[in-house]
């Protein structure tokens, strides 16, 4: 069985146009096939603020240069909160439901 973890992001629920699409991807690839869909609504969480050091840490590793320790730690702490901790040993496919921010359109 596949298993497939499915992240929710969008605030607007059912008004959102990404949570729409990503439902009727999700539909389908479960009606061909195997698979076990869980999904994770990142609002029921209590998630770290997004800050300069975690911001800092993760242009970093786009640049393939070195963060501070601080800018690790800060990275480290949004990586392994309630909602991602699990992740590697719930599922091997990963797909999300993100809104566009430039848009104006979730």
């Amino acid at each position: 069985m596949k298993k497939v973890l499915y992240i929710e992001s969008s605030p607007r629920k059912d008004r959102s146009h990404s949570i729409n699409v990503a439902n009727k991807y999700m539909e389908k690839m479960k009606a061909s096939g195997n698979l076990d869909i869980k999904k994770i609504n990142l609002w029921d969480y209590d998630l770290p603020e997004f800050d300069g050091d975690m911001l800092n840490a993760k242009y970093a590793a786009i640049a393939g240069t070195d963060a501070s320790a601080e800018e690790n730690n800060a990275w480290a702490q949004a990586l392994f909160s309630s909602a991602l901790a699990s992740v590697p040993a719930i599922a091997a496919y990963l797909a999300f439901s993100i809104s566009p921010s430039n848009s104006g359109r979730s």
